[in-house]
């Protein structure tokens, strides 16, 4: 077993067993690509056909090259386009803006796919 430095890392390298189980879940949820499990702060930017905005928090639990899962306590719509902002870890006003489309719910929980901004139109 590889000698860790303390405080060097968090968390344990994996062994190619686990790394295997990790592929085989992809698999068997049928996902096209692999997800990552994080907890990070996101806001998201709802607009109605009158322009009105709304802005609410949210984490973000996980994501991928395709699309991204969150929590929050707002009602989204499912095929609604919002804007998601992922918060930048010590720049309060730096963020970077994504489109997704809402594509799953379940409770808080909600499902979202990267949307390209050419194919929507606000």
């Amino acid at each position: 077993m590889m000698d860790r430095k303390p405080g060097r890392d968090s968390h344990p390298p994996i062994s190619s067993t686990e790394a295997a189980a990790q592929v085989f879940d992809v698999y068997r949820e049928k996902r096209r690509r692999f997800r990552s499990p994080v907890e990070l702060p996101v806001r998201i930017i709802t607009a109605d056909n009158c322009g009105a905005r709304a802005l609410v928090t949210a984490t973000c639990t996980d994501f991928s090259e395709d699309g991204i899962a969150f929590e929050t306590g707002a009602e989204l719509e499912l095929g609604e386009v919002v804007f998601l902002e992922f918060m930048m870890a010590g720049e309060p006003q730096a963020t970077d803006r994504s489109l997704i489309r809402v594509v799953h719910r379940k409770a808080t929980g909600y499902g979202g796919a990267f949307v390209k901004a050419e194919e929507h139109r606000c």
